[in-house]
Formats: C-alpha cells, structure tokens, sequence
C-alpha cells in the first residue's frame, strides 16, 4: 500500500545507526508517495504536474522486467514446479541505477526553499525517513552529491515559514497543519544517527547537521532538547578527528547560542572544558584558539562573581561616600534602560548580593537612587595606592616590632644579671652546708 511507507514499523534505530526496512519496495511508488506530502508546500496549480512528472521519471527509470521462462510442455512435473516458482526480478543496470539517483535528487532538491509539511507527525516522519532512505539507498557516503542532498534534507526539515510571504489566513493555515517540533526533532536525530563517521567529510558533515539541530532549538528556545547532544560534544569531536580549527569553530557556534539563551554558566563550563581538554592534549591552535579564549575571558567577566568584585572595587574608593545606580549599573552590566524601574530593582538587587557575600556594607535609598558607602573590600586587583598604604603598613609594623624587641633585650638583660647574682647566693650557701657535714 501507499500509506505503507509512512508507518512507524518501518523504521527502527540500533546502536547509533538508522536502519530502513522494507519488503520489497517499489522505486516509483516511494518517489509517487513522498511527490504527494511534498507537493502540498508548492502552490496548489502546480501540485498535479509535480507530482506526474516525478512518478513519470521514476517509472521511466525502472529496470526491464525479464522475459518469462517457457516450460516444458510434455512434463508435467516441470509444468507444476514452474508454476510455483517465483517470477524473476528485475535486476538494476549501471544505467537504471544512475536514471534511479537521478530521480532521486530530482525529488530532494524539490525540497529548496520549502519547508517539509506534513497533515500529522506520523506522516511527517514518515516522509521524512522515505525521503532519507532513498538517498541513503541510493547514494554513498563518498559521492559528490551525497553531503549536498543530505543538507538540503535538513535545511528542509528546520526551515521555518515566513510570515511576509503569506497572508495571515494561510499563515494560520500552515500553522495548523504543520508538524509539531516534537516531529521535526525527532527527524533531524534520525538523519543524524543515520549518517556514518568513516570518512572525514562524513564527520563534517555530521558536525554540520548538529550544529544545525543545535541552532533550531535555539530558535524555538527548546535548548534542553539537545542537553544530551551537548554533553557528547567533546567526546564526538575527539572521536571525529576533524582538526582543532574546526572543533574550536563549533564549540564557538554552540557557545553563542547559549549566551543569546541565557545559558552563559552552561556556555562558559563548555569553552573552558574544551580549551582545557585541547591543551592537555596539545592540540590546539594558536589562531583558532584564541577567540574561543577571548570568548571565555569575556563570559568570565560576566559572571555574576565578577560582577559582584566590580562592584565592591567601586564602593572601596568611595567608603563614606555615596554612589549612584548608574555607577552601579554600569559596574555590573545592567542592560535595563537607564532610570527605568527594571534598572533600579537589578542595582538594588545587585547591592544586597554583594551585602550578603560581605563585600561591602551600606545603606539604598530608593528617592535618591544611591547607595551610602560605610564600609568596602577591595578584592578585584591593587592599584599602585593599594600597594602604598601596604608598604606604610609593614613599615609601621616594622619599627613596632624593632621597639618591642629592643624593650625584651633590656629586660632579658636585666634578668640575666639578677640570676648571676642568686646562682652566687645559692652556691655559697650549698659549700657552708658542705662544710658542716664534713665536720
């Protein structure tokens, strides 16, 4: 049946690898069945000669059926074990195999600027998996048009409608019948699994498809889709061997769509792990590495610990003194607009962290939008005057010390003369004793 191809049975995952499975398919039914999903995102005048002239090329490119074998009349044995014989199969030749990819990238380039739609997720996925298993089925990891034709699969599978080119009804009517991005998920890690890793450009290629998957969540804010995906990112880059250049590029990537998510914890813990893991095996790249380091440096300055170090950096020059919110604001990176009520709840609520991590101690007033200084650490780094209220410190230690030590040698001394004159004492008076007994 037609509908055949769109059930879930006939596609099954194991051991990281897609496997299709079919009972004698028909090439020109599958490419007929997938032209009919894919002919609803082509305006409706043109879906009827899409999809004949697909199925008539798919037809054309058919092997010759094989002649039927004549039985023996005159034995009846022959005639009874012909009749249940199987008939032959048509084999494929160098030339119908070719005429086969050729409607096959036909099909997959039909898919150009469109975005795969589908009535239900089942037969989304399905068509999506019918699609992926002819060219799978077809072409080679090493053919030229093989990354092609599966990239532009994915970039179908993630296109996303746009809204200037429609009016609101169809819009909304796209809307309606469009797969949930539960489906399209799911599609893109059965492309991604399906692809091998024997051959570098298959390992590009691989890369490619999931920083795909990575930035499409991101767009639809659904990053704990690819939590798991994220946490092998090291682990596939070192089994990939692609090269520190291109590792440290895709690591950026991902990096820059946690930020833009407010996952900047998450993205700096992944630059760090990956710079960390890239020295310790040296191979990382001066010219690749040092953005990725000056992406690190400059989540590390964002973190909120920084922030708070900035902050009580600027209080400690100005202890008995007041500073403004938007001393503060700028200290800590606030990006609410200046004087709105936002900035003013962040400051303050930058102000009683810093309180509570005893950095500093002082006193907001909201009607003038300050904060009264009485008492700060500096903790961020010291300044040439640091080091000279230091230096005034340990000299001023210094002459105590040489004063308490000089008042301990004249004790010491005077102690030590009035024990001479005991020990004198006490030894006259053990000989007078002596003296005694002797007598």
């Amino acid at each position: 049946m037609a509908s055949s191809a769109f059930t879930d049975e006939f596609t099954s995952s194991h051991g990281g690898r897609c496997f299709f499975v079919d009972v004698d398919p028909a090439f020109d039914l599958q490419v007929s069945d997938a032209a009919t999903v894919l002919a609803r995102s082509r305006p409706e005048g043109d879906r009827a000669a899409f999809i004949q002239d697909l199925a008539d090329q798919a037809t054309r490119a058919l092997p010759p059926a094989p002649e039927p074998t004549h039985a023996n009349d005159d034995d009846d044995d022959d005639d009874d074990e012909d009749a249940e014989a199987e008939p032959k199969k048509a084999q494929d030749t160098p030339e119908t195999r070719d005429a086969k990819r050729q409607v096959v990238a036909r099909l997959v380039r039909s898919l150009e600027g469109h975005r795969l739609e589908a009535a239900s997720d089942r037969e989304f996925e399905g068509l999506s998996n019918l699609v992926l298993a002819l060219v799978l089925s077809h072409y080679e990891p090493t053919d030229s048009e093989y990354p092609s034709l599966v990239s532009t699969l994915a970039d179908a599978l993630t296109n996303t409608p746009s809204s200037s080119s429609s009016s609101p009804s169809q819009s909304s009517a796209k809307a309606a019948a469009a797969p949930s991005l539960a489906a399209r998920y799911a599609s893109l890690a059965t492309l991604f699994n399906a692809l091998p890793t024997s051959t570098p450009a298959a390992a590009d290629l691989r890369l490619s498809l999931l920083l795909k998957l990575v930035a499409f969540a991101a767009h639809n804010d659904d990053l704990a889709v690819v939590a798991p995906a994220l946490a092998k990112l090291e682990h596939w880059l070192a089994e990939w061997d692609l090269g520190p250049a291109k590792s440290d590029h895709a690591v950026a990537e991902v990096a820059k769509h946690l930020v833009a998510k407010g996952h900047a914890q998450q993205a700096r813990e992944l630059v760090a792990s990956h710079l960390a893991r890239s020295s310790a095996g040296a191979q990382s790249s001066s010219e690749s590495a040092a953005p990725l380091a000056a992406t690190l440096v400059a989540l590390s300055l964002a973190a909120p610990d920084l922030r708070l170090v900035q902050l009580a950096d600027l209080c400690a020059e100005r202890v008995g003194q007041t500073v403004s919110y938007d001393e503060i604001a700028r200290a800590c990176g606030v990006q609410a607009e200046k004087g709105s009520e936002e900035e003013s709840e962040e400051v303050e609520g930058w102000v009683i962290d810093a309180i509570r991590a005893s950095l500093l101690l002082g006193r907001l007033s909201q009607p003038s939008r300050t904060l009264s200084v009485s008492r700060a650490s500096p903790v961020q780094a010291f300044t040439p005057q640091h080091w000279a209220t230091v230096q005034q410190r340990l000299e001023g230690w210094k002459a105590s010390l040489a004063r308490v030590r000089t008042s301990v040698d004249r004790a010491l001394g005077a102690s030590a003369g009035a024990g001479a004159g005991a020990a004198e004492v006490v030894g006259g008076r053990r000989g007078e004793q002596d003296q005694e007994q002797e007598q």
